[in-house]
Parts: structure tokens; C-alpha cells; sequence
């Protein structure tokens, strides 16, 4: 999904295994570029175009969604773990994506069983312009997934299924295939279809799902969909309504609608299945991502305007849809990320797996503009561990005008945020580029002692440099890689002898042991002493 995905990580994680001893969590890494990314964690690419969507391959390797800043078409490019690029992906290490003749875009992606899954918008001239949503599986090193719908590509278009915009893309737990976005301003969809692309008439009848707003003076946005742990189907946005004149004051909602597994609004959250909540009366609010807790509840990252700048907001809401009053102020934490009124419009974010909470976008005032990150503790103030003030900002040397639009968190825990950069200039902006970057200081995203996960062990550990480390519950037949990688991502290859490896010398610390099987890449840690 977008996500983080509009970051997303597939069901693939389901083979990120953690070991049976729990540990002692590592101590948090304050957050840094990486510079085994690109040599400074910094990645200036393409001409003329925008990360828009990311996702990481269990074998940690980045695609990215490269979308055109104009008319043309939209292509995926996939990076090594350095910040090269693997010329092995498509053609000499990119695909494009071209749905109609004069422009397509990628807003979403999602990896699911080594199939690339993405959904956007595409725009054709012939018969009078127009713009139409398109979902698309592709496979794993390039190429459409021919068995999908009519070779690799859907298009929504005629009939129940003319849609205006995509916005986010998922697979659920049982394989179904979901997407949402408007039908036009005053109407959001969610479809669900089965992995071949045909429409899913168990989902409300017809494998579209709409909600109205029920005004013609009332419009929805919706930037993210995931399930949570019951099963069901979640969407965030805003409804809101413009100052266009009218008696009604103008408006922005936090939106979040429920759905149960039929399609149907889940009544039993907020009121009928849709809650819409607002931080005050004179503020402006939108949820931008929607992640769920291991409790079930939902935190949904977004913005608040409060009549002079946007801010970073951060609502928790808890599993029947009231506002969780022990987080933040009411259930909203507000930041002003350094207390000006400066630009900053956060884009998307994570819920990390030791329960903080990433929000990232763009910082900046007048002509200089920063990636932003911002880290919020579990109960809503700022990670002062993380960096200063919880927040980490980062322009690309002589490029000073960069936001970024995407975000996704590897299974180390690496976050690599994607989006545009350009030099500005007393209001004059030159060339837009495609901008990268990765960052140490995020967790790994499955959780020491998550026994649940766990099918594999490693022994002795804790360990010590130069001892034989061996394996429980795997076959050393399906081998065939081993590497170790520590929390900043330096990756080192390790020679299996017999089912063992020997520990080389390593300082003291948590690393992540890559064992690359037939079935796909399995991820434990192993506590070096």
C-alpha cells in the first residue's frame, strides 16, 4: 500500500521471523543519513520526475514509482541496497507503465508473493480528454502479469466502475485485492477484487463499495487504505467543504470508514461505520495514513491548519471510534514543527514497531524547503532521542528546494523517503529532479520476542565472536545465501558450512541474519556479545 506502503511492505513479511529468546531491545539509534546509501544517504535521479510511491523487497532492494511532472508516463526503477541501480529490473533497471496515450500515473504500490500490485490514474485524448483509474500486477523483475485482468493492466472506466482517482492499493490476509479513491468529489469508492482482476461480487453485491456525502456542497479526499486486526478494511482521508460563498462555514474532517468483510459499513465503529473527527472548531484537519496498534487501535497521520500554518497532526482513535483521550492532547498532537510559521505538509508516515510513530513530508520557509521527519513517542510528544526536538531535516546540497511525497521502512529497519527536489531562487525555481534519500534511526519492523512470527532459532544466543552458530527449524538444503547485517544496514556475506556458519569478529550489538531460502528470504537476529 502507499505507504509507506504509501509505505508499504507486503504479506511477503510473513517470512520475517524473530527468534524464540526474547531479548533485550537494542538501545535507539539517533536518526542519521545513511551513507551506504549513494555515499551520503543522498540520491539526486531523474530529470522531471517525482518519487511518488516506494516499497522494499525482502531482499531489500527499492522500487520506486517514478511519475512525470507533466504529460508522459509514469515507469517503476529498482535500486540496489547501495543506491544503484539493478540493471537486472525490466529494462536496464526500469519499466514503464503506460495505461493510455498521453499520461499515466503511479499512486500506490504493494508487493504481495513477489507480484508488484499497483493502482493510479490514466489520461487519454481520444474522444475528448479524459481520466480514468487503472489497477496492474506486475511481475517480479518487470514485465505485466498477463494472467491479470487483460495482460496485467484493469481499467476502470464504463459502467459502476467509472472512478476518477486512485489512491492507495492492498491485499488482504485471504488474497483479495483492494483499492480506493473517489468516484468523483462527492463519492468514495473501495473495490475488492480477486487476484486475477476480475471484480469481487461478494464485496457489496458487486465489488464496489461507495459512500456519498450526502450534500453537494460536501467533497471527500482519500489518501490510504489498510485492514486491521479483525479482518476489517480502513480508509482515511478528510471531508471537508470550501469557502465557496455559502452559509455553511467551510470545513475539514478527519475521515476513517470501516467496513466489515462483505462490504458493508461496520456499524459498530463511530456513527454507522464513518467517524469524522476535528482537533477544534476553527481548525482544518485530513488524515493522510491510517496505521493499526498491536491493540487494535488506530493512529492516522495527517495536517491540521489552524488559519496560519499547516502543522503535523497525529490523531489516535480507539477500535469502536472515539478518540483515545490518553494520547497527545484529547486524542490530537499538534506540531508545529519549529514553531514559525514556516511551510510543512506532511505526506505520509509509520507506526514503528516499538509503538512511535514517523511522520514525514516537507519543512521549509521561502526558498528553502527540507525532507522532513518527525518521531513521535507512543503517547504523542516528541522523541528527543530520535533527533533534537524529534525532528530530522536534510536538503540536497545545492538543490534547496525538496519535499518528500513517499516513504517506506525496510525490514532492518532503514526508512528511505522519496520525492522531488530543484533549486530555488528569490521565488524562481529551476529543473525538478527525482530525489532518494535513507536514514538510520528507525526499528526493525518485526519485533524481538513476537513468538507468534517465530518458526526458526538460532544457537547459542546470545553468541560470542568466532563460535559455531547453528539453525532450528529450516533445512540447510534450502540455503542457498547467509549474510549478517547490522542496525545501519552494513551488510556482510557468511559462508555456511554443515548447517553452521562461524560468528566473524563483530562488535557487541543486535544483527539481523538474512537466510535466503527456495521459498523466499527469512530475516532472524542474533545478539552478539
Amino acid at each position: 500500500m502507499k505507504k509507506f506502503n504509501r509505505f508499504a511492505l507486503s504479506l511477503t513479511l510473513a517470512l520475517t521471523l524473530a527468534l524464540t529468546l526474547t531479548l533485550p531491545l537494542q538501545a535507539q539509534q539517533p536518526c542519521s543519513l545513511d551513507p551506504a546509501w549513494d555515499t551520503d544517504g543522498k540520491l539526486v535521479a531523474d530529470g522531471s520526475r517525482i518519487a511518488d510511491a516506494m516499497v522494499v523487497q525482502p531482499d531489500g532492494k527499492l522500487l520506486v514509482a517514478c511519475n512525470p511532472f507533466g504529460d508522459s508516463y509514469a515507469y517503476i526503477k529498482r535500486y540496489n541496497t547501495d543506491g544503484t541501480i539493478d540493471l537486472t529490473y525490466g529494462t536496464s533497471g526500469s519499466f514503464q507503465v503506460q495505461v493510455a496515450e498521453r499520461r499515466t500515473d503511479i499512486d500506490a504500490m504493494t508487493l504481495h508473493n513477489g507480484t508488484l500490485y499497483i493502482c493510479g490514474s490514466t489520461t487519454t485524448n481520444i474522444g475528448g480528454t479524459n481520466t480514468y483509474v487503472y489497477a496492474a500486477a506486475i511481475q517480479a523483475n518487470g514485465g505485466w502479469v498477463n494472467s491479470f485482468a487483460t495482460g496485467g493492466i484493469k481499467t476502470f472506466n464504463s459502467g459502476i466502475t467509472n472512478f476518477y482517482t486512485a489512491s492507495d492499493i492492498g491485499v488482504d490476509a485471504n488474497n483479495k485485492l483492494y483499492m480506493t479513491g473517489l468516484e468523483w468529489l462527492d463519492n468514495l469508492f473501495v473495490v475488492r477484487m480477486n487476484l486475477s482482476g476480475n471484480l469481487d461480487n461478494s464485496w457489496d453485491g458487486d465489488g464496489v463499495a461507495l459512500i456519498a456525502t450526502g450534500n453537494n456542497d460536501h467533497w471527500f479526499e482519500v489518501n490510504d487504505l489498510d485492514f486491521d486486526k479483525a479482518g476489517k478494511v480502513l480508509i482515511t482521508g478528510k471531508k471537508y467543504k470550501a469557502n465557496n460563498g455559502s452559509s455553511i462555514a467551510p470545513f475539514w474532517n478527519v475521515l476513517i470508514a470501516r467496513y466489515n468483510s462483505n462490504g458493508t459499513l461496520d456499524g459498530s465503529f463511530a456513527t454507522g461505520g464513518v467517524g469524522l473527527y476535528n482537533s477544534a472548531t476553527t481548525d482544518f484537519n485530513e488524515g493522510r495514513r491510517i496505521q493499526v496498534t498491536p491493540a487494535n487501535e488506530y493512529i492516522v497521520i495527517g495536517n491540521t491548519y489552524d488559519g496560519n500554518d499547516y502543522d503535523y497532526n497525529v490523531t489516535k482513535v480507539l477500535n469502536n471510534g472515539v478518540l483515545d483521550p490518553s494520547f497527545g492532547n484529547g486524542g490530537w498532537s499538534k506540531n508545529d514543527l519549529h514553531f514559525t510559521q514556516d511551510d510543512e505538509y506532511c505526506l505520509t508516515g509509520a507506526l514503528m514497531s516499538d509503538g512511535r510513530i514517523l511522520c514525514t513530508g516537507n519543512q521549509g520557509t521561502g526558498d528553502t524547503v527540507h525532507f522532513a521527519l518527525l518521531m513521535l513517542q507512543p503517547n504523542g510528544s516528541r522523541d528527543q532521542a530520535f533527533s533534537p526536538n524529534g525532528l530530522f531535516l536534510n536538503i540536497f546540497n545545492q538543490n534547496n528546494n525538496s519535499s518528500s511525497q513517499s516513504m517506506t521502512i525496510a525490514e532492518d529497519g532503514l526508512v528511505y523517503l522519496g520525492g522531488y527536489t530543484r533549486t530555488c531562487a528569490n521565488g524562481t525555481c529551476g529543473p525538478l529532479y527525482m530525489a532518494l534519500s535513507r536514514y538510520i534511526g528507525g526499528v526493525p519492523l518485526v519485533n524481538i520476542g513476537d513468538e507468534a512470527a517465530t518458526t526458526v532459532t538460532f544457537y547459542p544466543n546470545p553468541a560470542h565472536a568466532g563460535q559455531l552458530i547453528g539453525m532450528q527449524g529450516i533445512d540447510p538444503a534450502d540455503i542457498s545465501a547467509l549474510s549478517l547485517t547490522d542496525l545501519g544496514g552494513r551488510e556482510m556475506q557468511i559462508n555456511l558450512n554443515d548447517g553452521k556458519f562461524a560468528l566473524p569478529e563483530l562488535a557487541r550489538g543486535i544483527y539481523l541474519c538474512r537466510v535466503q531460502t527456495v521459498d523466499g528470504m527469512i530475516v532472524g537476529r542474533l545478539l552478539v556479545e
